[in-house]
């Protein structure tokens, strides 16, 4: 078994590469209907305009310094000859969804073209996200036999929930997912 000094490169790459796979999402080099799965700041290489995306390895805005994409700390597993080690890691992930043209909601604040609706597809991409993580929480890197013994992934967390108007109604969500692996 290679050995590797971090997991977190390997886990961010698969959960872009699984989200791309998934029924409603796509690569941004497509053509393809479906939401945009952007890995890293492949945002600021788009000029494409559309009105939900999915970041993995959120860099932070594009016109501001950026932030760390994740994170990983690694404490010691096993000793002896193999020398494990036992990586705890996070990855931003930013959820992105602008509607045009917004209005008052009626008695459902999530009526079609509201602030609560573009909160509501925000969430339900995140929803997305947790579906993919909770059938495949191993990011289908553990099927074949590589660096790693075990890795688990989940959605720790949603730090920031940002709605407001500009050109409509926008919603930005950005969540936290954590994996733990063996190494």
């Amino acid at each position: 078994m290679a050995s590797i000094a971090s997991a977190w490169p390997l886990a961010a790459r698969a959960l872009t590469i699984g989200m791309r796979a998934r029924a409603g999402y796509r690569s941004p080099t497509t053509d393809a209907a479906g939401v945009p799965v952007y890995y890293l700041g492949e945002t600021s290489l788009s000029s494409e305009s559309v009105p939900k995306l999915l970041v993995i390895g959120w860099i932070g805005e594009p016109d501001t310094i950026a932030t760390d994409p994740g994170s990983a700390g690694q404490a010691v597993s096993t000793i002896g000859t193999a020398r494990h080690r036992e990586e705890t890691g996070t990855i931003a992930c930013r959820v992105v969804v602008h509607q045009g043209e917004a209005q008052l909601s009626g008695a459902d604040p999530a009526t079609a073209g509201t602030m609560g609706d573009a909160l509501a597809q925000a969430f339900a991409v995140l929803d997305d996200l947790d579906a993919f993580l909770r059938g495949s929480g191993d990011l289908g890197l553990m099927a074949s036999p590589g660096p790693m013994q075990s890795l688990e992934a989940w959605i720790t967390g949603v730090p920031s929930i940002n709605p407001w108007l500009n050109e409509g109604s926008i919603c930005r969500l950005t969540a936290t997912v954590t994996y733990r692996a063996r190494i």
